[in-house]
């Protein structure tokens, strides 16, 4: 490739490799699907390597500067970008740190899944990669929460080189924009952004029930650590109310008591309960706004239902914000009423029945504004793109295998 051209295909070198690492690597086991229609491009707009909507772009003088065992890492870490969605959840965040959240996440995971992460040159420019055991097993989420908060502090994160390497959302997809031009098969832009998307999701959900890499024999049923962690993000079963909940409680501003106890793996009653709670005298800065939607659909089972409605019963008595609003639903908002805090959650009906629609539950939810929003579904449904409050999913055991939420944290509510 001459260097005064801006892009050129790097399919017939790249595909070929990655077919070879398909079939011979069992790290890559699950993921031929997606891979196969990955696009591969040379470029010298930018110093090392980039992906986003479905395209992959390396600079082939670093590219080929580097060992096979190196490829073979710098090309995975590149794929998992695709798979986790990374640019697509980089709105509203910071780039900068989120770039270097995501590259940690990936880094780690690679390490832990055999890859070599480690290089006597240096990465072909002596720059490295991000490394850092601290941020073992944790997704690209968690990681960005700690470094920006670190950034706002004025502490060292830790990275010697801030970002630099990694050009810009918007870089990465005028490149994206150009090379569809040029290529035969290319779709419209929006078109390639939503078919890339459709298929990144399909490959996180192969990811939960095959492993792709064959490394992560630490996962039930062996999922992929990578995707759980970074999209996942599923809590154990033991998880308390408490600790959930932990960021909206508040200290007694004096006197009385209050005690916990984890919630039981098998409901108490149909249950999923917090038990071993007393009063205490007063609170400080309490949750003003809490909005708990439990899915009412011919999926959920009634003893589901009446568990979901038992929860929310626990957590009105725990949280008790100043307003929570209940709203049953399945293709549109069956019941909704709004709980003042002197009031208790009860006196409602739930009858199982009908399909699923979030949208009109979000529509409502902006109107209402809360500041966070439980929705206590099985996840056999469509999931909106993130919206401005705090999500905390419930979600069945058999929903948690098969799920595909990209935002929020997700828990696993104990079936009986």
């Amino acid at each position: 490739m001459n260097s005064t051209e801006t892009f050129n295909s790097a399919d017939a070198t790249l595909k070929a490799i990655a077919s070879e690492m398909m079939s011979k690597d069992k790290r890559f086991q699950g993921m031929s699907s997606y891979v196969s229609d990955i696009k591969w491009w040379w470029t010298y707009q930018i110093p090392r390597a980039c992906a986003g909507h479905g395209f992959i772009f390396f600079n082939p003088d670093w590219f080929n500067l580097l060992d096979y065992e190196e490829q073979k890492t710098i090309m995975a870490h590149e794929i998992y970008h695709l798979v986790l969605e990374h640019l697509d959840r980089m709105e509203d965040k910071d780039p900068d740190t989120w770039n270097e959240a995501t590259d940690y996440a990936i880094n780690w995971g690679l390490k832990m899944d055999g890859f070599k992460v480690e290089s006597q040159t240096g990465w072909g420019d002596g720059g490295g990669i991000l490394l850092d055991q601290k941020h073992a097993g944790k997704g690209a989420t968690q990681i960005y929460r700690e470094i920006l908060q670190k950034k706002k502090e004025g502490k060292d994160t830790g990275n010697p080189e801030p970002a630099k390497m990694q050009p810009s959302k918007e870089e990465i997809e005028d490149m994206v924009k150009e090379v569809l031009k040029q290529d035969e098969e290319g779709k419209p832009f929006n078109e390639q952004v939503q078919d890339n998307s459709e298929k990144a999701k399909k490959a996180q959900q192969d990811g939960t029930s095959t492993n792709l890499y064959g490394f992560s024999e630490n996962m039930p049923g062996g999922q992929n650590r990578l995707i759980v962690n970074d999209v996942l993000r599923i809590q154990m079963k033991e998880k308390s109310y408490e600790e959930i909940f932990a960021k909206y409680m508040v200290e007694p501003l004096s006197g009385g008591k209050r005690t916990y106890m984890r919630p039981s793996r098998r409901p108490y009653s149909g249950s999923f309960r917090l038990k071993g709670k007393y009063p205490k005298a007063g609170r400080k800065n309490r949750l003003a706004h809490l909005a708990y939607c439990l899915d009412v659909s011919g999926s959920i089972s009634q003893e589901q239902a009446n568990q979901f409605l038992a929860s929310a019963q626990t957590i009105k008595e725990l949280l008790n914000p100043k307003l929570m609003t209940i709203m049953l639903w399945d293709t549109r908002v069956v019941f909704e009423k709004i709980f003042r805090e002197d009031e208790k959650v009860n006196n409602i009906q739930i009858n199982a029945g009908g399909s699923t629609n979030l949208g009109p539950v979000y529509r409502r939810l902006e109107q209402l504004n809360p500041e966070a929003v439980v929705i206590f579904t099985d996840l056999r449904v469509t999931i909106p793109p993130e919206p401005s409050w705090d999500t905390i999913w419930f979600a069945t055991e058999k929903g948690c295998r098969n799920h595909h939420v990209h935002y929020g944290d997700l828990y696993v509510i104990p079936e009986k």
